[in-house]
């Protein structure tokens, strides 16, 4: 039998039957038929506890059938024990630690499938302006005239620094995808933040005859990071800066509630369609009628910095026409 192959079982029945033959010898001391009794007393009890260890060791060849099949076959956990006892507990902690390794097994597979993502998001959008320089560099090598030299440089000059400013902003991205970049907590002004995220668009908003006026509460503060906050305003004033007519406004204003405080960037031109709203702040996604040279990640950035602040970031159309950003950075969970 396969069950007395076990070398537990042979060693325990080899002292058993020792046992067994000492208590016969010793009831024959006394009288032949009590010697019987001891026997039979020994073989009854023994047979008992061999039925019960079989059907123990039974249970546990089942459990380590259902494991080897959950483990090479890739069946479902579907061996939840229904009953009490000691092997019914091993069972359900075995189901438990299955669960978490299967668990880990998806973590990582999905870090995996993210990773490849990212770095295929990287090499595609690096793609095209790394190919604009291959091609400056080529005709700066047919070229002998100086002007035209100077002005392929500086093309190359503003290629790098978009390739800079586009491998920053990704890998930005990925770090706060996958929380090794976390913003810092700290009181953070709004008038602070505001004046930070729009000095370096006062040329360019110059440059179009922009007007950013700011409604600012002097008391407005929230807890939060200063230089990502500021980066994420950034963004949103400079998607609001593409969308608004030249010598256009754009209105900034912030207020402090109990409960969070609210920063809104209301531009004017035609506002957000109806259909790309939904969308606009997923990752590489433009719309049908984005202009510049962008590739869709400023607003993606900018959900993503305030969703780590505790805060939630909101697109619309207003009724006065334009398109409106509003941010809440709120006090508590939400």
């Amino acid at each position: 039998m396969r069950f007395l192959l076990n070398p537990e079982i042979r060693r325990f029945a080899g002292g058993y039957a020792m046992l067994s033959v000492l208590a016969f010898l010793l009831g024959l001391l006394i009288d032949f038929s009590c010697a019987l009794y001891a026997l039979a007393v020994c073989l009854g009890l023994g047979a008992a506890f061999f039925a019960f260890t079989q059907a123990r060791y039974r249970r546990i060849r089942r459990l380590s059938g259902e494991l080897d099949r959950v483990l090479h076959a890739g069946l479902s956990l579907d061996f939840v024990p229904d009953e009490e006892g000691e092997l019914a507990c091993l069972r359900s902690e075995i189901y438990k630690l299955l669960v978490r390794l299967r668990e880990q097994a998806e973590a990582l597979e999905g870090e995996k499938r993210y990773l490849n993502d990212s770095l295929f998001d990287i090499s595609h959008q690096l793609k095209t302006p790394m190919a604009s320089l291959r091609l400056i560099v080529s005709r700066m090598s047919r070229t002998e005239d100086e002007g035209e030299r100077s002005a392929l440089l500086m093309e190359m000059n503003r290629m790098l620094g978009r390739v800079d400013d586009l491998t920053a902003t990704l890998l930005k991205i990925a770090r706060l995808e996958s929380g090794t970049l976390t913003p810092g907590r700290a009181p953070v002004s709004v008038r602070a933040l505001f004046d930070r995220a729009v000095q370096p668009l006062l040329i360019p908003m110059e440059l179009k005859n922009l007007s950013l006026i700011p409604r600012i509460e002097p008391e407005a503060c929230f807890e939060g990071d200063l230089p990502l906050t500021a980066e994420a305003l950034l963004n949103l004033i400079k998607n609001s800066m593409d969308y608004t007519p030249e010598g256009g406004e754009i209105h900034f204003s912030a207020r402090q509630t109990p409960l969070f405080t609210e920063l809104v960037l209301r531009s004017g031109g035609p506002g957000i369609p109806e259909d790309e709203l939904p969308h606009i702040f997923e990752r590489f996604y433009r719309g049908k009628h984005a202009s510049g040279e962008g590739v869709g990640i400023g607003l993606y950035l900018a959900d993503q910095i305030v969703r780590r602040q505790n805060g939630v970031l909101r697109a619309r159309n207003p009724k006065g026409g334009g398109a409106e950003f509003s941010i809440r950075f709120y006090r508590g969970a939400i």
